[in-house]
């Protein structure tokens, strides 16, 4: 047996004045005794009670002394009525909300974790705008989706604009409850520190290693599961009012060759580019100059260019010929066939059990 309660939710407004006009008829008042009493304007009480004007501090303390109702619940008649107009004016714009929630997959957003479920569309518009912390749409919109916002996403039209945002908006808060434990950047280190990283590629260890010396010189790494319809495979970005670089991968493709490659592509962009630009690494096939340059940075961090080519002139490429070489360089032979396929010299169905697939605790 199923029970139902029936929740009383009325769709009027209550006006603040509607409770004086009806203490004005208990007491047997007119509206110019209570000019009087107060010391304001016969005009001025009949506007208030009809919500032509507001019941301001002052007011409120009139109010309080002549119905011996403290100043505080005349505040808080005020201020229901207030913020009961804007959450209206949000439902009065449908068009406009389900435009917004369409940038979002709201149920897998859920089922990460990131906000609570919802009864109708008004309850996920706030708990979204909660999240990003936000005071309407199109402070949303202004911050995270307009061409002109501090980050770039290339290729965004082709998955869930508000799922991307909200996969950085997590990350962000998570960088921001550890800040406080990170030295000021230091670019000198970093760099020291991805020469050492760069080795790490056969260790089994390496999460932990690589995150300490990115603390170290002050970057923040993070680790966060991508969400559903981002194509997502990391992000370069500064918190603390652009004093802390971080970087946040999501293990997108889940091999080592994809992660090792992102993870250096994103260091680029904290090596090189300015404070207050995010960018988004988004696989789609449209990358501009600077990603393509990104890319090859990532790529001879990886592998140096002159042994590469060293390697390609024996033009010798078995699994046994790729493994003596990742061995001779100190890589994991995944990251050797990824770049391979890559560049086009086997395909992308050879020899990938030679990849470490990475998961999720």
């Amino acid at each position: 047996m199923t029970s139902r309660t029936n929740e009383y939710a009325p769709n009027y407004l209550v006006l603040p004045g509607d409770h004086i006009g009806e203490l004005l008829e208990v007491h047997r008042m007119s509206q110019k005794e209570l000019a009087l009493r107060t010391g304001v304007t016969s005009k001025h009480i009949n506007k208030v009670i009809k919500g032509g004007a507001r019941i301001t501090p002052g007011f409120a303390c009139s109010l309080g002394m002549i119905f011996d109702y403290p100043a505080e619940m005349w505040l808080n008649f005020q201020n229901a009525y207030d913020i009961s107009i804007l959450e209206r004016k949000k439902e009065e714009e449908p068009e406009k909300n389900a435009e917004f929630l369409s940038e979002f997959d709201y149920n897998n957003l859920v089922k990460a974790k990131y906000i609570p479920p919802a009864k109708n569309d008004t309850e996920k518009i706030n708990n979204l705008l909660r999240f990003f912390k936000v005071a309407n749409i199109n402070a949303c919109r202004k911050q995270w989706f307009a061409e002109n916002a501090s980050f770039r996403m290339a290729g965004v039209r082709t998955v869930k604009r508000g799922n991307i945002a909200a996969w950085i908006r997590y990350g962000q808060s998570a960088a921001n409850k550890t800040i406080n434990e990170y030295p000021r950047y230091d670019k000198n280190e970093l760099i020291k520190a991805l020469d050492v990283i760069k080795e790490l590629t056969v260790s089994d260890d390496f999460q932990g290693k690589m995150t300490e010396l990115y603390k170290n010189a002050g970057v923040i790494l993070l680790f966060i599961k991508e969400l559903p319809k981002t194509a997502i495979s990391g992000a370069a970005y500064w918190v603390n009012s652009e004093k802390t670089p971080c970087i946040q991968i999501s293990l997108r493709f889940k091999s080592n060759d994809h992660f090792w490659f992102t993870f250096f592509h994103e260091a680029y962009h904290i090596l090189e580019h300015h404070e207050k630009t995010m960018f988004v690494d988004i696989y789609n096939g449209e990358k501009d100059d600077i990603e393509r340059t990104a890319d090859v940075y990532s790529a001879d961090k990886l592998i140096a260019p002159d042994e590469y080519r060293v390697f390609l002139a024996k033009g010798f490429f078995d699994k046994a010929s790729i493994i003596t070489f990742a061995q001779q360089i100190n890589r994991h032979p995944g990251i050797v066939v990824g770049r391979l396929q890559h560049d086009k010299h086997i395909g992308f169905n050879m020899y990938n059990e030679l990849k470490l697939k990475m998961t999720w605790k």
